[in-house]
C-alpha cells in the first residue's frame, strides 16, 4: 500500500508541460444550440488537420493543444461554416464565448442527417440513442435491454455477454443501483458507450463498463415531462411519473417521482431427484406464483457552480415498496414405491424502503488537471414476513410456520480522483476510494407455540487505490493502470460462534490496453485485465431461510471471492463490422448448488460454494448498417466454457459451445411515425453450471410523435411469437435439480409522453457505491 501511494505521490508531485484548451459554444440564427456540429483545428502554414472532433448541444471543448498559430474551422451540415485564426503561444485557455453560424439558402432541396445508431470508439460498442428508437424505449434499463452485446439475464440482473455484471456510469459517474436506472428516462440519454474490458480506473468488480452520457441544455428555463406507461398481459402494471428540473444563472435543479404498479403471474413446474445409495427420491412440484408490488421513486439533485471552474452537487434519492408474493404448491414425492401428496400455501409480504445522500464537488485547477470527490451514505431496510401452511393430502392434520425477518445496510462509500497532464503526452488520473458496509440481520421463526430466533453481523471494509497514464502515438493508443484493493469481511452468528469468520485479503489488479489504427476503416485492439466478483451479503449469511419442510436455503461465510483474468483481441472491419474475442480465467467461481442437509440427507439446502479453475473463450461479432431512413445492428455471440463439477461419483466435465444472436432494425417512414422490430435467440446450453433451454423473443414496436414532437405515442408488442423460455437443469454431486417457470413474456405496453418546453434531462447524476450496493 505505500508503495502505491509513493507512486501517485511521484506522478502528482511531477513537472508538467503546459498546453492549451479552447471550448466556446456554437449557436444558430434562433439563438438555439446547435444539435450537432464540428470543429476542425487546421495548420496555418499548409492548412493540414492538427485536432478536431465531433461535438453536441451547442458546447465544445478541446484540450492538449501545443503553443503555435492556428485556424479554427466550425462547420455544421446545413450551415456556412466559420473560420476563426487564434494564436496559443501566450494562453493557457481560450474561450470564444458565443458563435454564431448562419444557415445555408437552398431551393426546393431538404436535407436530413442521420448519425448511425451503432459506431466505434476506442474499440468500445457506441450506441446513438437519441437519434434511434431506443430514445422512447421506456426506462434506461430498456435502452440497455436492446443494445448489442448486452442483455438481462435469468436473474434480471443486467451483465455484458461473456463478461458478466458491469459497472454503469452516467456522466462518468458511477451510479447506485437499478433504483437509478430506473428513474432515469430513454429519452434523457444521449448515447451509451459499451466497454469490454475497461482499465484500473473501474472498480475491480467490474467486469465490463457501461457509459451512458445524457442530454444537456444551455439555456435558462424550466422544463417538465410527464410519462404514463401501461403494460397487458395476465395482469395489468402501470408506471406514470414526471421529472422537472430548471437552471436559473448557476442553480440546477432536478426532480423525479414515478409510480409503479407491477402485477404478474407465473406457472411454475420441476423436480428434484435425488440419490442416496440404492434409493431414490423424486420429488415433483408444479403450482402458481401471484405477484403485487406498489413502488415509489423519488430523485432531487441541485448544482451550483462557484465559478465556471467549481461545481458542488448535492443528491437525494429514496425508494419505498411493498409487495406480496402469493403462491399455491402442488407436490409429490416418491420413494420406497410410495407416493406422498402435499400441497404448500406460502404468502410474503415484504416492505423495502431505501435513502441514498449524496455530496460531490468537482474542480477544474487549470487547463489541464482536475479533482472530483463524491461521498455516499445509503440506508436500506428489508422487512419480510412468510407465512406458509403445509398439508399431507393423506393425513388431517397440517403444519403452519410463519418467518419474520428484518434486514438493515448501511453503506458509506468516499471517493477522491485527480486528473493531469504529466510529461507532455501522458494523460494521468489517479485516485482512492474508501467503503465500509455494515449489516444487521434478525431471523425469527415461529412453529405453532414455539419460536426461535437468529441474528447475524456482517462488516465489510474495502479501501483501494488507482493509477492509470494514457498516451496517444501517431497511429495508436496506450492505455496502462493498476488498481490496488484491500477489504476485511467479518461475520457474526450467534446461533453458532465457531463458524463465524474473519477474512483479510489484498490484491494487485493491472489492466493494459493498446489500439493501433491502421487507417479510418482499420483498428486493431488487445488487452488484459485483472478483475474480481466479491460474494453478495445473502451469499455468506448462514441463516436458514426455509422453503418448505423438505428444503432450505443459506449462506456460505466461508466463501472466497472470484479472481479472474481476462484478455481480449478486436478488429474493426469497414467501419461497421467488428470481431472480438474473449478468454478469462476464474479461480473460485462462485455458484448455487442443490446440497444434502447435514443431518437429514432427505432434505435439500441450497447453498453457495466456489469451483476452481473455470474457463471460458467467446467470440463476438457485431454489424451495423443505417442511411436516412433504415438502420440495422446485430450482434452474435459465441461461448465455449470449460467447467469440472462432480455428479454421481464423476466429474463432469461443461465445455459445450452456446451462441446468442439479435439485431434490431429500426425505419423512418415520416419526421414524426417510426417503428421497430427486435430479435434475440440464446442457445440451449449451459451457463455457469446451469443448463438452460433454448429461447428466443421477436418483439416490435410503433412511435409517433405529434403536436411538434412534443407528444410521444408508442406501442410495443414482446414476444410475438410467445417462445421466451425460462426452463433450467442442474446436476451436482447427487441432486439433478429441474425447473419450468411459464413468466408470461408476451405483452402489449402504451407508452405516453408529453414534453413541455422541449424539455432535457440535464442533471448528472453522481453516486460512488454501485458496486457495493450490488452486493445487498
Amino acid at each position: 500500500m505505500k508503495y502505491t501511494l509513493s507512486i501517485l505521490l511521484i506522478f502528482l508531485t511531477s513537472i508538467l508541460y503546459s498546453q492549451t484548451t479552447i471550448r466556446g459554444n456554437v449557436l444558430n440564427e434562433k439563438k438555439s444550440p446547435l444539435e450537432y456540429f464540428d470543429i476542425l483545428l487546421l495548420s496555418t502554414q499548409d492548412s493540414s488537420l492538427v485536432k478536431g472532433g465531433s461535438f453536441i448541444d451547442g458546447e465544445f471543448k478541446i484540450g492538449q493543444i501545443k503553443r503555435n498559430e492556428y485556424i479554427l474551422q466550425i462547420s455544421s451540415l446545413g450551415y456556412i461554416s466559420k473560420y476563426i485564426n487564434i494564436n496559443t503561444n501566450k494562453h493557457d485557455s481560450i474561450n470564444f464565448g458565443t458563435v454564431n453560424l448562419n444557415t445555408k439558402v437552398l431551393e426546393e432541396v431538404q436535407i436530413i442527417g442521420k448519425r448511425p445508431v451503432i459506431s466505434r470508439k476506442n474499440g468500445n460498442l457506441l450506441v446513438n440513442v437519441r437519434n434511434s428508437s431506443l430514445s422512447d424505449a421506456g426506462s434506461s434499463i430498456d435502452v440497455l435491454r436492446k443494445s448489442p452485446g448486452v442483455m438481462i439475464d435469468k436473474d434480471n440482473d443486467i451483465i455484458v455477454l461473456g463478461k458478466g455484471t458491469p459497472v454503469i456510469l452516467i456522466n462518468n459517474k458511477e451510479v447506485n443501483s437499478k433504483k437509478e436506472l430506473n428513474i432515469l428516462q430513454s429519452y434523457d440519454i444521449e448515447n451509451i458507450e459499451i466497454n469490454r474490458n475497461p482499465s484500473a480506473e473501474i472498480s475491480a468488480s467490474g467486469h465490463a463498463l457501461i457509459k451512458i452520457t445524457t442530454k444537456k441544455i444551455t439555456q435558462d428555463k424550466l422544463n417538465l415531462l410527464l410519462f404514463n406507461t401501461m403494460v397487458l398481459n395476465r395482469r395489468t402494471s402501470n408506471t406514470v411519473g414526471f421529472q422537472l428540473n430548471s437552471k436559473l444563472n448557476r442553480l440546477k435543479n432536478f426532480f423525479s417521482y414515478s409510480y409503479n404498479l407491477k402485477n404478474s403471474n407465473r406457472i411454475n413446474s420441476g423436480y428434484e431427484k435425488k440419490v442416496i445409495g440404492l434409493e431414490s427420491i423424486l420429488n415433483e412440484n408444479n403450482g402458481i406464483k401471484d405477484i403485487n408490488v406498489h413502488s415509489h421513486n423519488l430523485f432531487y439533485g441541485a448544482k451550483y457552480s462557484i465559478n465556471p471552474k467549481n461545481i458542488i452537487g448535492l443528491q437525494l434519492l429514496s425508494a419505498f415498496s411493498n409487495g406480496k408474493d402469493s403462491s399455491f404448491i402442488n407436490e409429490e414425492i416418491k420413494y420406497n414405491n410410495l407416493i406422498n401428496k402435499r400441497q404448500n400455501i406460502k404468502t410474503d409480504h415484504t416492505n423495502d424502503k431505501f435513502y441514498d445522500i449524496n455530496l460531490n464537488y468537482s474542480s477544474e485547477l487549470d487547463s489541464i488537471s482536475r479533482l472530483f470527490f463524491t461521498a455516499d451514505y445509503v440506508r436500506k431496510v428489508i422487512l419480510s414476513n412468510s407465512y406458509v401452511n403445509e398439508k399431507d393430502i393423506n393425513a388431517p392434520n397440517f403444519t403452519s410456520w410463519e418467518l419474520l425477518n428484518k434486514v438493515t445496510y448501511d453503506v458509506f462509500t468516499g471517493k477522491i480522483d485527480y486528473e493531469r497532464k504529466l510529461f507532455k503526452h501522458w494523460n494521468t488520473k489517479t485516485g482512492l476510494k474508501y467503503t465500509t458496509i455494515n449489516t444487521d440481520s434478525n431471523n425469527d421463526i415461529l412453529v405453532q407455540n414455539s419460536k426461535v430466533s437468529s441474528k447475524t453481523s456482517i462488516s465489510d471494509l474495502t479501501k483501494a487505490a488507482y493509477l492509470s497514464a494514457q498516451r496517444n502515438f501517431r497511429k495508436a493508443n496506450l492505455h496502462l493502470g493498476i488498481r490496488y484493493e484491500y477489504a476485511e469481511l467479518k461475520t457474526d452468528f450467534d446461533k453458532s460462534p465457531n463458524i463465524s469468520t474473519n477474512f483479510t485479503y489484498s490484491n494487485l489488479f493491472p489492466s493494459i490496453l493498446l489500439n493501433y489504427s491502421f487507417n479510418d476503416k482499420h483498428n486493431l485492439s488487445l488487452s488484459y485485465s485483472k478483475r474480481i466478483k466479491r460474494p453478495g451479503f445473502q451469499m455468506i449469511n448462514p441463516e436458514i431461510r426455509y422453503i418448505d419442510s423438505l428444503s432450505y436455503s443459506k449462506g456460505n461465510p466461508n466463501l472466497k471471492p472470484t479472481l479472474s483474468h481476462n484478455f481480449e483481441m478486436g478488429v474493426e472491419l469497414l467501419k461497421n463490422f467488428s470481431i472480438a474475442c474473449d478468454y478469462s480465467i476464474k479461480n473460485d467461481q462462485i455458484v448455487q448448488v442443490a446440497t444434502n442437509d447435514d443431518d437429514n440427507p432427505r432434505i435439500t439446502k441450497f447453498t453457495y460454494l466456489n469451483i476452481k479453475n473455470v474457463k471460458s473463450l467467446s467470440l463476438n461479432l457485431s454489424y451495423n448498417y443505417s442511411n436516412k431512413i433504415f438502420s440495422n445492428y446485430s450482434y452474435l455471440s459465441i461461448n465455449k466454457p470449460h467447467i469440472e463439477i462432480p455428479f454421481l461419483n464423476k466429474n463432469k466435465v461443461i465445455k459445450n459451445l452456446t451462441w446468442y444472436f439479435q439485431f434490431n432494425n429500426e425505419l423512418i417512414f415520416t419526421r414524426y411515425i417510426s417503428m421497430f422490430i427486435h430479435f434475440e435467440y440464446e442457445s440451449s446450453g449451459y451457463y455457469d453450471i446451469s443448463h438452460w433451454e433454448k429461447s428466443y423473443n421477436l418483439s416490435a414496436g410503433l412511435q409517433a410523435k405529434l403536436l411538434q414532437k412534443k407528444l410521444l405515442l408508442s406501442i410495443t408488442v414482446n414476444d410475438i411469437l410467445k417462445t421466451t423460455s425460462y426452463s433450467w437443469k442442474d446436476q451436482y454431486l447427487n441432486i439433478e435439480s429441474v425447473g419450468r417457470s411459464d413468466r408470461d413474456f408476451r405483452w402489449i405496453k402504451f407508452s405516453l409522453r408529453f414534453n413541455f418546453n422541449r424539455y432535457y434531462q440535464k442533471f448528472n447524476k453522481e453516486s460512488s457505491n454501485r458496486s457495493e450496493l450490488e452486493r445487498l
